[in-house]
């Protein structure tokens, strides 16, 4: 940041013709305003970092595969029994059946939840992700179908109205929060209780069929704790996968396939889409980009500085060089270094040639340094040579009209 006060307090103690009194304090306080509001316009910046709420960005992914969902299956104040598991497959050909969802090898897809709750019973269903949805070109399982019968249907309908029916709701394998505890995030606890509130949940209805389409979804949450988000670099991200349900249902026609005696009803699921929508959290304000913003401010402020009362001097030397020249020992003889000791010091007597010389060596300093840090000579000296033909350590003296080379002493120049 520019240190506007410092940089004109060189003029306070001092009036010119070209500013009076007046225009020195109005500038001084213009000076100082703007100063404090571009440290205003920081503070605010640093602030908005600190409390910075991400927004979302919005993507779609095609997916090659689709998980088969853990599903939880609830029933209150009664057991609930499937009775029968059934993979579809592509074409319809070659369907598994499976009783009780146990395979003839002996692998159960079907998991009992905690008894200490005697009201309700609950089971999970999972593959342990050995099965998936593939896409419509490669052969795989296309859905799965349960058959499912509630033990008690008196004390499963209780005091209400409705038809007796079981709760169920998909998980992702990947989150499944219910039954496999997640990383303790403020976004895992935030979707846990979404999910524990039956946010994607449907219905089994007696005598009725469930036809569940699903979609799956993503959320990619910062993981605030890297301090890489904060700077602006691609962040690390929590993945949270979700399904979206589409439920539909119809009544059962009782056949050979099902029987009200055996089963209550029946729900399948199958995946209505391999599009899976992204939402990926993204900050609204890093260091990196706020410090562009600083840049901006600046760059403004100090323009309207500039126009009001035109730029500063030039300051072609930085920390470094001020830190330095405290550990560099220096030379006593300072007599030849410009702008640094007097032309004619008052405690010397110089003769006319000493103080000839002198000045001729104060000029050819005022040169160097005006060569070095605020003029690129390189095209002047190209000129010099195509013009004149002196060399590069030779400097063109022009005196009553003609041309001389001379011999300058410590001139010399790098060739570009």
């Amino acid at each position: 940041m520019i240190d506007f006060t410092k940089c004109f307090s060189r003029y306070a103690n001092k009036k010119t013709l070209s500013e009076p009194a007046p225009l020195l304090f109005l500038r001084v306080s213009i000076a100082i305003f703007i100063s404090i509001t571009f440290i205003s316009y920081i503070v605010y910046l640093l602030i908005a970092i600190k409390n910075d709420a991400p927004v979302l960005r919005f993507t779609q992914e095609t997916l090659t595969k689709m998980e088969i969902p853990d599903i939880e299956i609830c029933s209150d104040n009664s057991d609930v029994i499937i009775t029968k598991c059934i993979f579809y497959m592509t074409g319809f050909q070659n369907n598994q059946y499976y009783d009780n969802c146990t395979t003839p090898e002996g692998i159960n897809y079907l998991i009992p939840g905690n008894k200490a709750n005697t009201r309700t019973f609950c089971y999970l269903f999972t593959t342990n992700k050995t099965i998936h949805f593939p896409q419509s070109s490669e052969h795989g399982v296309i859905a799965v179908e349960f058959l499912f019968k509630i033990a008690n249907l008196t004390a499963s309908v209780g005091q209400g109205w409705a038809s007796p029916a079981i709760s169920i709701q998909p998980f992702h394998p990947d989150f499944n929060p219910l039954w496999r505890p997640p990383p303790n995030t403020p976004k895992a606890v935030e979707f846990e209780n979404e999910l524990r509130g039956q946010k994607n949940s449907f219905s089994g209805i007696q005598n009725y069929v469930t036809k569940v389409s699903l979609r799956q979804s993503k959320f990619r949450a910062i993981n605030h704790k890297t301090f890489r988000s904060v700077l602006g670099l691609d962040p690390i991200y929590f993945d949270y996968f979700f399904f979206d349900v589409d439920s539909k249902y119809f009544p059962v026609e009782p056949g050979p396939a099902f029987s009200p005696t055996t089963n209550t009803g029946v729900f399948s699921i199958q995946p209505q889409s391999f599009e899976q929508e992204v939402k990926e959290q993204q900050r609204s304000r890093t260091l990196l980009s706020s410090l562009g913003l600083t840049g901006g401010a600046f760059g403004v402020l100090f323009g309207l500085y500039t126009v009001l009362f035109g730029a500063s001097r030039l300051k072609p030397w930085g920390i470094f060089h001020r830190t330095l020249i405290k550990r560099t020992q220096i030379s006593n003889q300072l007599q030849s270094l410009p702008l640094v000791s007097p032309v004619q010091s008052s405690t010397l007597t110089l003769s006319s040639s000493e103080r000839t010389m002198r000045l001729e060596n104060r000029v050819q300093e005022l040169e160097e340094l005006l060569q070095d840090y605020f003029l690129d000579t390189s095209y002047l000296r190209k000129v010099g040579k195509n013009a004149f033909g002196y060399k590069e350590d030779e400097r063109v003296v022009i005196i009553d009209n003609v041309q001389k080379p001379s011999k300058m002493k410590n001139d010399q120049y790098d060739e570009e």
